[in-house]
């Protein structure tokens, strides 16, 4: 139960943060909001540690859940710097962090047997095709592509952009671009690969690009 309260309290804090900042940078100086920003996420790292911590220690499976995670220790160090330096900068390079370990590990599955793609895929249909492999492959190209993208953009908009460009942007037009670019790619997989399920959506699909003669249609 904790660890689901946990969850929901880290999820609405990623999706608010550029709300947070927004309001918070109006209102307090850059110090104050880092070092609050910094002793929530604190907080949260460490209970979510905790948690992982003993459960492992029940199991005695892994070891991993022992160790802080990378990604959440770098986001503390960007705040600590914006509470030392008194910078607004880093508290609006923060979003950069979530994109950046997106990145990393989306393009280091594509040194794997496996991309990341793939994996999500196979626990839809266990028994890919060459083709549907390949494909997972590129689409996993493409999502590295648009973590470099939002990279880019977030840092230039924190650096040189007015604070509510840069809350527009990582608040609301990154999610549109994340939804377009999901949409886009289900359409395009659908019209590649014809394989339909019983959802209304693909019934529309299947409407426009009617199901090859020789390909089953999926249940």
């Amino acid at each position: 139960m904790v660890r689901v309260a946990l969850t929901i309290v880290w999820v609405a804090l990623t999706l608010t943060y550029p709300l947070i900042v927004y309001v918070g940078l109006q209102r307090w100086p850059p110090h104050v909001l880092s070092g609050t920003l910094l002793g929530l996420l604190a907080t949260l790292t460490t209970l979510r540690w905790l948690l992982t911590r003993g459960a492992d220690s029940q199991s005695d499976e892994t070891s991993q859940g022992r160790k802080l995670p990378l990604w959440p220790l770098l986001t503390m160090g960007l705040l600590a710097l914006g509470a030392i330096l008194r910078q607004g900068m880093f508290v609006k390079a923060v979003p950069v962090m979530v994109s950046g370990g997106l990145l990393t590990m989306f393009a280091l599955s594509l040194r794997s047997e496996q991309s990341m793609v793939e994996r999500f895929a196979r626990r839809q249909d266990p028994d890919l095709t060459p083709d549907k492999v390949r494909y997972c492959r590129r689409v996993t190209i493409v999502w590295c592509g648009f973590f470099v993208f939002n990279i880019t953009t977030t840092l230039v908009l924190a650096a040189v952009a007015p604070l509510s460009w840069w809350s527009l942007y990582t608040g609301l037009v990154a999610y549109v671009l994340i939804g377009t670019l999901f949409t886009v790619e289900y359409v395009v997989r659908k019209a590649k690969f014809r394989d339909y399920g019983r959802w209304w959506h693909d019934r529309a699909l299947a409407a426009v690009f009617p199901p090859r003669d020789n390909e089953p249609k999926s249940e």
